[in-house]
């Protein structure tokens, strides 16, 4: 099933902005992935916008693109919406965040059904429990991702020039102390 249109990050629907929130870059492909509402249709699924295209700053419409392609088993999935409350992520799908080591597929409805997904079939493994084994109620914007750090801000930076100038400037001085107390 190949869906036509365009993926805005907003489009008005019923007189209601409907954004598209709560998205994520995937480490294993650089694309920006969320849930959107498939053009034509009231089914939500995961789509793809490439990574450059949305770097760019300049175009908020994007092809429509299902996560991992258009033959993907996501063109085929509806994770839920008003229409379908029983989907898997319930009436209202809202979370997508990915592992940025592994590239495991996390989703969520509004803060219920927290789950891992198998990011080629399209299918759930699991879904999180707490330890009594009900739902955890986790999963309002599951997209905040806390990096691994490669690339510090340069306020970090500066403040660690800073310091080890600072433990330079100590060492040196020590020496220079040493030297003219062996004299």
């Amino acid at each position: 099933m190949r869906a036509e249109g365009t993926c805005p990050l907003a489009v008005e629907r019923d007189r209601a902005l409907d954004p598209r929130s709560d998205l994520a870059f995937d480490p294993l492909t650089g694309y920006l992935v969320g849930i959107g509402i498939v053009p034509g249709s009231n089914r939500r699924s995961l789509f793809q916008i490439p990574g450059n295209l949305v770097m760019n700053g300049v175009n908020d419409n994007y092809p429509w693109e299902f996560f991992g392609g258009n033959a993907s088993p996501w063109s085929l999935v509806d994770l839920g919406s008003p229409w379908n409350p029983g989907g898997p992520l319930g009436p209202n799908p809202d979370g997508v965040a990915f592992d940025f080591t592994t590239g495991a597929l996390y989703m969520s409805g509004d803060g219920e059904k927290f789950s891992l997904w198998d990011r080629n079939t399209a299918t759930v493994q699991n879904y999180i429990n707490d330890s009594a084994g009900a739902d955890t109620g986790m999963g309002y914007d599951l997209a905040f991702q806390q990096g691994t750090g490669r690339i510090p801000e340069p306020a970090t930076v500066t403040l660690l020039a800073l310091g080890g100038l600072a433990l330079l400037r100590r060492r040196s001085r020590r020496g220079a102390d040493s030297r003219i107390a062996g004299s």
